[in-house]
This record gives C-alpha cells, sequence and structure tokens, in this order.
C-alpha cells in the first residue's frame, strides 16, 4: 500500500475488535441467536480509519422464538440498529 499511497500512509491502524451475541432464553435454556464481530476505530486512529466502524462478521441461526412468529428479520435488524 506504501508504494501505491506513498510514504504518509500509516504503518498501523489501532483498533478495538469487538463480538456482540445475542441469546434468548427458550425452556430454561440459553439458545445462541446472533452474532457480529466488529472493528472500531477511534479519533486517535490516521486516516482513512479515523472514527470508523467496521462490521467484519455477522451470523444468525433460525432459532428465534417470538410472537408473532417470522419477527427473525425484525430483531436481526434491530441488534444492528442499536450497536451502530
Amino acid at each position: 500500500l506504501k508504494q501505491r499511497y506513498g510514504g504518509g500512509y500509516a504503518t498501523e491502524f489501532p483498533y478495538l475488535s469487538q463480538a456482540i451475541f445475542a441469546f434468548q432464553e427458550v425452556e430454561g435454556r440459553d439458545v445462541f441467536l446472533f452474532a457480529m464481530y466488529v472493528q472500531e476505530y477511534d479519533a486517535d486512529c490516521p486516516p482513512p480509519n479515523t472514527n470508523r466502524t467496521y462490521i467484519s462478521y455477522v451470523d444468525s441461526v433460525g432459532y428465534l422464538a417470538s410472537k408473532p412468529q417470522g419477527q427473525r428479520t425484525a430483531v436481526y435488524h434491530a441488534l444492528l440498529h442499536g450497536y451502530l
């Protein structure tokens, strides 16, 4: 990247890696429903990643118990929006 963008390009980009999980208690047991991995770059990180968050992985399983049924997408969207 330094050859392509010149000597002003940073040598490292410090970040905080986080894993966000969602569980639901079903019949007395915790059931895993959702996972999201992110990298958070703060104001001290050099450009182009200054104050950025990258979602690197999102996964879910179809075990959400909801009433009315069919709320899985809405719940997962709410989790994403709540994080961002």
